[in-house]
């Protein structure tokens, strides 16, 4: 009895470490979307999303790997990996399952981009008929039309903002829909601001910083108390308006 013991104490142990790590759980990592909302700058991931988990996880004591990466992909890690999360995650049905919600950080809307020379105005997202729309892959704009009935709409899945941009100048589409801050970030960055117009906007959700079931409770309530603060004091707010301009929409 003593002698199986003696080999069986070790395996508890390290069982013992091993559900007391899991049960702990804290996250690691933040998967965000490659590109205008975190740019690589001199090895520092850059942008006002990035400046605001970098922030909330000073205020709980926390290290936080940010990784940009394609939006496609960091989805998928994201539901699964031990210790990852996502953000800017739009909170819609199709996704609701699928992941941990842990904060709202401000709603979503899509804009319609077009060129300024083309007498092309929709008014709303059920106005599309007869129009070429470019959709990024993996966006919500994406997930969105794949669950709508659009009559007579071609849509056009584009790998990246640039892409689309160049679609769109090059008139092989009529429009883009798009998140409102990566359109007029993406159009601002390629120098596109005097030849492109946006027409209707469309609230989609809030955006959420989220993550999946392997992270503990605790440390979902730590991250989700600091988030609830900065909004509270404004840090969320001016980090937004400093990046962007723009102003949270409640």
């Amino acid at each position: 009895m003593f002698t199986l013991m003696k080999y069986c104490f070790p395996i508890l142990v390290c069982f013992f470490l091993s559900v007391t790590k899991i049960s702990a759980q804290t996250i690691d990592v933040i998967y965000m979307p490659k590109g205008v909302l975190a740019t690589l700058v001199d090895g520092r991931v850059e942008g006002a999303f990035p400046d605001v988990f970098r922030e909330a996880a000073r205020r709980i004591d926390r290290k936080v790997t940010l990784k940009p990466i394609a939006w496609k992909r960091a989805q998928v890690i994201a539901k699964k990996e031990t210790g990852a999360a996502l953000a800017p995650l739009t909170r819609v049905q199709p996704r609701e399952g699928h992941y941990v919600w842990i904060e709202p950080l401000l709603p979503l809307q899509l804009t319609f981009m077009a060129l300024k020379k083309r007498p092309i105005n929709p008014v709303s997202i059920n106005d599309l008929a007869g129009l070429r729309v470019a959709v990024q892959s993996g966006s919500v704009a994406d997930v969105i039309t794949s669950k709508m009935v659009l009559d007579n709409v071609e849509l056009y899945q584009g790998t990246s903002d640039e892409a689309i941009l160049k679609m769109l100048k090059r008139e092989r589409i009529d429009g883009w829909l798009i998140w409102d801050i990566v359109g007029a970030e993406a159009v601002k960055r390629l120098a596109l601001a005097d030849s492109v117009k946006s027409t209707f906007s469309y609230t989609v959700g809030p955006l959420y910083l989220a993550t999946n079931k392997t992270v503990s409770i605790s440390e979902i309530e730590l991250w989700r108390n600091a988030l609830k603060e900065m909004h509270a004091d404004g840090f969320i707010q001016k980090t937004l308006n400093q990046h962007y301009g723009i102003n949270i929409r409640e």
